[in-house]
């Protein structure tokens, strides 16, 4: 097991090279080649003083901004088709997140297989990090080389981890509190196999009490959740005193005939409301329908750019992962 990880993949990407792999996936799924001209305009808007001096910034995208981890995304899709295309070993296992890869093949081979992918774009370099006691952290999870050379995992800590949480006897909301354990035991749950299950839920249950936090009962029984309909929004204007008293009366009851139900939140005060509503159902739907606020402060072309962009790469596929 090996990862091989990107240096500073965000101030790294080649903005030019980016807005070509997005001009070509746009012509080849028939979109609007225009969009590349607003994603242009995003990357290469981006500028900084220092020192009284003001500076553009050449390569890589900004931190925080919407569009840069899509952005970094395709291009990382685009570098994998190529790097995995003529391997001079192709491993047996190649998963990536963002710019962590979780990778299996021949120890002997992991030299080659670093230079070939530092060989595919000067500016994007990796480092390698090699299993070490047979075994291998990928983002949280670690991940376990069995005596059978079978895979286990649990949840990963690095070494300077204190299991300090929101202490119970802190001035906090006791949902905020109870929260805590809550998702600490569902971590443990959905990343840990059976033979490490029980050491993690010790672990967090030990953490919660040190904290002076509850310890959250244990549901054995999965509760399947109930089917989701899809919905069509539909944007209405924010008005001040109406969106809202829409909002809080759709919030506490649904109006509901044998086929139509109407929900609906409120998006953005500032610039509009997002009314999601008229979803076609044939059961009876229960009340309290969910109201959800969030402020937009980024700019309309970042919110368009990047619109364009998740629909693009959801067009695409899973087109950078392996398969042996």
């Amino acid at each position: 097991m090996v990862s091989f990880d990107v240096q500073s993949l965000f101030t790294s990407i080649p903005v030019l090279d980016c807005i070509e792999i997005v001009r070509g996936k746009l012509k080849d799924n028939n979109m609007p080649i225009e969009y590349a001209e607003l994603l242009k305009h995003c990357l290469t808007s981006g500028y900084l003083m220092w020192k009284d001096e003001f500076y553009i910034q050449v390569d890589g995208v900004a931190m925080g901004s919407p569009v840069s981890p899509v952005v970094a995304d395709i291009f990382m899709e685009d570098f994998e088709v190529r790097a995995l295309c003529s391997p001079p070993i192709r491993p047996l296992i190649y998963k990536r997140y963002v710019d962590d890869t979780f990778t299996i093949l021949n120890k002997n081979k992991t030299s080659a297989f670093l230079n070939h992918l530092n060989s595919i774009n000067n500016k994007i370099q990796f480092t390698i990090e090699l299993e070490a006691n047979n075994s291998l952290a990928f983002l949280d999870i670690l991940v376990i080389r069995n005596p059978d050379n079978t895979l286990g995992h649990t949840v990963y800590r690095k070494p300077t981890h204190t299991d300090r949480y929101l202490n119970g006897n802190s001035h906090h909301h006791p949902i905020q509190l109870a929260t805590v354990g809550k998702s600490l035991l569902q971590r443990a749950q959905y990343l840990c196999d059976a033979d490490h299950l029980e050491a993690e839920l010790q672990h967090v249950k030990h953490a919660l009490t040190i904290n002076n936090l509850p310890v959250p009962r244990q549901h054995r029984k999965n509760h399947l959740k109930p089917p989701t309909v899809e919905r069509q929004p539909a944007i209405l204007p924010y008005v001040k005193g109406v969106t809202d008293r829409i909002g809080n009366i759709l919030k506490k009851r649904v109006y509901t005939n044998s086929t139509v139900t109407v929900a609906c939140h409120t998006l953005d005060r500032r610039r509009g409301a997002s009314v999601q509503g008229l979803r076609n159902t044939s059961q009876t739907s229960k009340t309290g329908a969910r109201r959800s606020q969030q402020c937009v402060n980024t700019q309309w072309t970042n919110q368009a750019t990047t619109f364009v962009l998740i629909n693009l790469k959801s067009s695409l596929g899973k087109t950078s992962i392996y398969r042996d």
